[in-house]
């Protein structure tokens, strides 16, 4: 008994230390329209919403974080200026010995590499697909020019990119609305501050957290129109959830499920 269950913890350990991360992979945030070094402002708002994103409060359980070498004369810096906040967040340091043109670098980190959590690469959008290509992946996507907000995710053994989301999921906006919405209604004193309009935004936030997840999980939606049933059916189990728990039947429910759906168009429709 004894020697089985040295046995079984043995093959356990073994499975925990051979499993291998997740890769995801982002493009730097938004640059100067002069064609400067660094981030513009846009780009700087976009690094500090991926302490969110990615943060210790997040499931993409980042353990690792890549970015491209910068050049001593700032150029190149913008992947390492997008996720140093995180990375400071994290505890983590920021990994910057792979130049931007050497996916072969940068496939040898994510290959040794036995720590634990998942591994965030912060490129060049062009080079991306490079890095995706070197991983395995035979039919590595391009990285849309006119995007900044996409999130590629690439699990072993890295043959292909099975989710392409949008950090804006968890945009500052939504989760101020749903903070917001969150004190009001736990509260009888500020309840009739509600509206229509607040659980929607409320709902909107949790579902596109939801849809998140599930594509992570189960892969892209085959259509558009199963996006949009997927988020729907999220946003309405959040909405009956709060009317039956909370009391809520002064507000038209199925105004709030319409207008959540509304919110979330964006959401559905942005990979097809």
């Amino acid at each position: 008994m004894h020697a089985k269950t040295i046995l079984a913890l043995g093959l356990i350990s073994v499975a925990v230390s051979a499993a291998k991360p997740t890769v995801y992979l982002i493009r730097h945030g938004e640059k100067p329209s002069d064609g400067g070094n660094g981030l513009s402002a846009q780009g700087l708002e976009r690094s500090q919403c991926l302490r969110t994103v990615f943060g210790r409060a997040s499931s993409y359980n980042i353990g690792y974080i890549m970015a491209q070498t910068p050049k001593s004369d700032g150029k190149r810096a913008r992947p390492y200026e997008t996720v140093e906040p995180l990375a400071g967040d994290l505890g983590l340091t920021v990994d910057t010995s792979c130049d931007r043109d050497d996916p072969k670098c940068v496939r040898d980190v994510v290959e040794g590499y036995t720590g634990s959590g998942n591994i965030l690469i912060c490129w060049e959008h062009g080079a991306l697909t490079d890095i995706v290509s070197q991983l395995g992946d035979d039919n590595a996507p391009t990285y849309p020019d006119d995007r900044f907000d996409l999130i590629w995710t690439d699990p072993s053994p890295y043959s292909d990119i099975t989710a392409q989301t949008s950090e804006q999921y968890n945009d500052s906006d939504q989760a101020q609305a749903y903070d917001q919405y969150q004190s009001f209604s736990q509260s009888d004193e500020h309840k009739a501050k509600l509206s229509h309009e607040l659980i929607a935004a409320a709902a909107s936030y949790e579902a596109a957290k939801a849809y998140e997840n599930h594509v992570r999980q189960n892969g892209q939606p085959a259509s558009h129109a199963e996006a949009k049933e997927i988020l729907a059916g999220f946003a309405g189990a959040f909405i009956d959830r709060e009317f039956e728990t909370k009391g809520l039947d002064f507000i038209d429910r199925e105004q709030a499920k319409r207008h959540a759906e509304r919110q979330l168009a964006d959401v559905s429709s942005q990979d097809y």
